[in-house]
């Protein structure tokens, strides 16, 4: 390592200290310090995670709070290794009282998880926030919320919804400003609007004991976006 590589990582460091030593201390913030295990432990494990963000698809549809501790301990029992944490939270879901707790907390979380991960309710919401990150130097893909399907009419929709949300987005990135470092790499020019498409979301009959029928089944309605996508460039 240069004199010059040691100089840049020692400024580097400096500046990490700074940062760190300006955050609040978690004893102040026990919420914040929550909040950070929780994403560890969910980090951590690709079944829980997967478990969770499936539990947040079904919110909307619950319609109490005996109704959401119902459904997060249905997910959660189908962890083929549960942590400590999630054994917790399905024993206090056998009980009246308990599943009235959990569902509390339950409703608390996704609330601070939509707050943390979800930029808005819709694409159109969404703008100011993507347009303010363009802004700053960074570009973005948008995800809709939604997993796997089970009928060809949410595929249908589902497909619908990314269209929609590609014109909305192509139409405003238009007026925002250049930004040529994000716009081009070294494969050519780079598109300003960008929305990340689940191929579990546009077909029902995606399987791993059958991967080709699924891989049929999404393909004309990928075709579709993709054509969309070129066409407004």
């Amino acid at each position: 390592m240069t004199a010059e590589h040691k100089a840049l990582e020692r400024e580097i460091r400096r500046v990490g200290g700074d940062l760190a030593d300006a955050f609040p201390a978690r004893a102040r913030h026990p919420l914040r310090a929550i909040d950070t295990r929780a994403m560890a432990l969910a980090s951590a494990d690709r079944e829980l995670r997967a478990a969770l963000f499936r539990f947040v698809d079904v919110v909307p549809a619950c319609r109490s709070l005996d109704d959401l501790a119902a459904h997060l301990a249905d997910f959660l029992r189908e962890l083929p290794d549960a942590p400590p944490p999630t054994e917790a939270a399905m024993r206090v879901a056998h009980t009246r009282a308990g599943r009235a707790a959990l569902g509390a907390a339950a409703a608390g979380g996704v609330r601070h998880m939509a707050h943390r991960f979800i930029v808005g309710e819709s694409p159109g919401a969404a703008l100011g926030v993507l347009r303010g990150l363009w802004e700053e130097g960074v570009a973005s893909s948008i995800d809709l919320l939604g997993e796997a399907t089970v009928t060809a009419a949410e595929a249908d929709r589902y497909a619908a919804r990314c269209t929609a949300a590609l014109e909305q987005l192509a139409t405003d990135a238009r007026e925002w400003p250049d930004r040529p470092v994000l716009e081009a790499d070294g494969g050519g020019q780079l598109p300003r609007a960008n929305v990340s498409v689940k191929v579990s979301a546009l077909t029902p009959l995606l399987r791993p004991e059958a991967p080709e029928i699924g891989r049929r089944d999404a393909a004309p309605r990928l075709r579709s976006l993709l054509r969309r996508a070129r066409e407004l460039g």
